[in-house]
Protein backbone atom coordinates (compact mmCIF):
# COMPACT_ATOMS: atom_id res chain seq x y z
CA UNK A 1 0.00 0.00 0.00
CA UNK A 2 0.89 3.24 -0.66
CA UNK A 3 1.78 6.08 2.03
CA UNK A 4 0.78 8.92 -0.02
CA UNK A 5 -2.65 10.58 0.53
CA UNK A 6 -5.63 10.44 -1.76
CA UNK A 7 -5.78 14.32 -1.60
CA UNK A 8 -2.32 14.84 -3.03
CA UNK A 9 -2.84 12.61 -5.97
CA UNK A 10 -3.54 15.50 -9.09
CA UNK A 11 -7.24 14.98 -10.19
CA UNK A 12 -6.14 16.41 -13.29
CA UNK A 13 -3.35 17.49 -15.55
CA UNK A 14 -3.56 21.46 -15.70
CA UNK A 15 -0.49 22.64 -14.42
CA UNK A 16 -1.99 25.86 -12.70
CA UNK A 17 -4.16 23.10 -10.71
CA UNK A 18 -1.56 21.08 -9.65
CA UNK A 19 -0.81 20.89 -5.23
CA UNK A 20 3.11 21.75 -4.90
CA UNK A 21 5.28 19.25 -3.08
CA UNK A 22 6.33 20.78 -0.07
CA UNK A 23 10.09 22.41 -0.98
CA UNK A 24 9.52 22.02 -4.79
CA UNK A 25 8.39 24.57 -7.12
CA UNK A 26 5.96 23.77 -9.79
CA UNK A 27 7.39 22.93 -13.02
CA UNK A 28 7.28 25.99 -15.49
CA UNK A 29 7.61 24.31 -18.88
CA UNK A 30 5.24 22.27 -20.67
CA UNK A 31 5.86 19.76 -23.07
CA UNK A 32 4.05 20.96 -26.65
CA UNK A 33 1.91 18.25 -28.30
CA UNK A 34 2.64 16.62 -31.57
CA UNK A 35 2.73 17.65 -35.32
CA UNK A 36 -1.18 16.15 -36.36
CA UNK A 37 -2.44 18.61 -33.08
CA UNK A 38 -4.60 21.51 -34.65
CA UNK A 39 -5.00 24.63 -32.30
CA UNK A 40 -8.27 26.48 -31.88
CA UNK A 41 -11.44 25.12 -32.62
CA UNK A 42 -12.74 23.03 -35.41
CA UNK A 43 -15.38 24.47 -37.48
CA UNK A 44 -17.71 22.20 -38.71
CA UNK A 45 -18.90 22.91 -42.74
CA UNK A 46 -22.55 22.14 -43.60
CA UNK A 47 -21.84 20.54 -47.08
CA UNK A 48 -25.63 20.83 -48.73
CA UNK A 49 -24.89 24.79 -48.16
CA UNK A 50 -21.69 24.82 -49.68
CA UNK A 51 -23.55 22.72 -52.72
CA UNK A 52 -26.45 25.44 -52.99
CA UNK A 53 -23.74 28.07 -53.30
CA UNK A 54 -22.00 26.40 -55.99
CA UNK A 55 -25.11 25.29 -58.12
CA UNK A 56 -26.63 29.12 -58.64
CA UNK A 57 -22.85 30.37 -59.48
CA UNK A 58 -22.92 31.67 -63.06
CA UNK A 59 -26.43 31.59 -63.67
CA UNK A 60 -26.98 35.57 -63.18
CA UNK A 61 -29.51 36.90 -65.65
CA UNK A 62 -28.54 39.89 -67.56
CA UNK A 63 -30.88 42.67 -68.57
CA UNK A 64 -32.22 42.90 -71.63
CA UNK A 65 -32.31 46.14 -72.42
CA UNK A 66 -29.63 49.12 -71.62
CA UNK A 67 -30.80 52.33 -70.75
CA UNK A 68 -29.74 55.33 -72.56
CA UNK A 69 -31.00 57.72 -70.11
CA UNK A 70 -29.90 58.75 -66.86
CA UNK A 71 -31.62 57.34 -63.98
CA UNK A 72 -33.62 60.68 -62.35
CA UNK A 73 -32.86 61.43 -58.68
CA UNK A 74 -35.25 61.66 -56.60
CA UNK A 75 -36.77 65.46 -55.64
CA UNK A 76 -34.17 66.37 -52.64
CA UNK A 77 -35.54 69.25 -51.05
CA UNK A 78 -38.45 66.63 -49.87
CA UNK A 79 -35.69 64.88 -48.18
CA UNK A 80 -34.17 65.66 -44.93
CA UNK A 81 -30.50 64.63 -44.41
CA UNK A 82 -28.56 64.53 -41.16
CA UNK A 83 -29.73 66.78 -37.98
CA UNK A 84 -30.74 70.72 -38.12
CA UNK A 85 -28.51 72.92 -37.67
CA UNK A 86 -27.93 75.25 -34.44
CA UNK A 87 -29.26 78.74 -34.83
CA UNK A 88 -26.74 81.40 -34.34
CA UNK A 89 -25.99 83.24 -30.79
CA UNK A 90 -27.73 86.64 -30.76
CA UNK A 91 -24.21 88.03 -29.69
CA UNK A 92 -26.29 91.42 -29.36
CA UNK A 93 -28.22 90.38 -26.69
CA UNK A 94 -25.53 88.90 -25.16
CA UNK A 95 -24.04 91.84 -24.50
CA UNK A 96 -26.46 93.63 -23.74
CA UNK A 97 -27.69 91.21 -20.78
CA UNK A 98 -30.96 90.76 -22.08
CA UNK A 99 -31.03 86.78 -21.72
CA UNK A 100 -29.78 87.01 -17.84
CA UNK A 101 -32.48 89.63 -17.09
CA UNK A 102 -35.02 87.28 -19.19
CA UNK A 103 -33.98 84.12 -17.32
CA UNK A 104 -34.50 85.78 -13.57
CA UNK A 105 -37.44 86.74 -14.97
CA UNK A 106 -38.32 83.30 -15.78
CA UNK A 107 -37.42 82.02 -12.78
CA UNK A 108 -39.21 84.55 -10.27
CA UNK A 109 -42.51 83.77 -12.25
CA UNK A 110 -41.82 79.82 -11.36
CA UNK A 111 -41.43 80.45 -7.77
CA UNK A 112 -44.60 83.01 -7.74
CA UNK A 113 -46.61 80.01 -9.53
CA UNK A 114 -44.96 77.31 -6.77
CA UNK A 115 -45.85 80.09 -3.66
CA UNK A 116 -49.86 80.23 -5.36
CA UNK A 117 -49.93 76.11 -5.56
CA UNK A 118 -48.13 75.81 -2.17
CA UNK A 119 -50.85 73.14 -0.62
CA UNK A 120 -52.55 74.13 2.04
CA UNK A 121 -52.23 72.73 5.90
CA UNK A 122 -54.82 70.03 6.69
CA UNK A 123 -57.25 70.47 9.49
CA UNK A 124 -58.55 67.36 11.25
CA UNK A 125 -61.48 66.50 12.05
CA UNK A 126 -62.11 67.89 15.52
CA UNK A 127 -64.24 65.64 17.73
CA UNK A 128 -64.33 65.22 21.61
CA UNK A 129 -61.69 62.45 21.41
CA UNK A 130 -59.28 64.60 19.79
CA UNK A 131 -59.93 67.88 21.87
CA UNK A 132 -59.36 66.31 24.79
CA UNK A 133 -56.24 64.44 23.91
CA UNK A 134 -55.33 68.18 23.08
CA UNK A 135 -55.70 69.48 26.12
CA UNK A 136 -54.21 66.79 28.16
CA UNK A 137 -50.68 67.18 25.73
CA UNK A 138 -51.13 71.07 26.99
CA UNK A 139 -51.10 70.35 30.04
CA UNK A 140 -47.91 70.69 32.01
CA UNK A 141 -47.60 70.09 35.69
CA UNK A 142 -45.13 72.44 37.30
CA UNK A 143 -42.48 69.95 38.51
CA UNK A 144 -40.91 71.08 42.10
CA UNK A 145 -37.41 70.47 42.06
CA UNK A 146 -35.91 68.04 45.10
CA UNK A 147 -35.19 69.60 48.01
CA UNK A 148 -34.51 67.93 51.66
CA UNK A 149 -36.97 68.12 54.23
CA UNK A 150 -34.85 70.82 56.47
CA UNK A 151 -34.25 73.38 53.18
CA UNK A 152 -37.78 73.42 51.82
CA UNK A 153 -38.84 76.55 53.65
CA UNK A 154 -35.82 78.27 52.66
CA UNK A 155 -36.32 80.79 49.91
CA UNK A 156 -33.38 81.52 47.52
CA UNK A 157 -31.65 84.83 48.30
CA UNK A 158 -30.73 85.62 44.59
CA UNK A 159 -34.48 86.09 43.58
CA UNK A 160 -35.30 88.38 46.92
Amino acid sequence: MSTVLPILIPKSKNILLLKDDIGKPKPNTRNLPNDHFTYGKQIKRDPIQINFATQEYGNEIQSSVRRNHRVQNSNISLMTHGVKNKPQTPLDKVIQYQYASNAKEQIEKIYLQRIKTEPKKQDFYKNRSFSLRQQHNTKKEEKKMFKLQQFQDIKAKIFQ
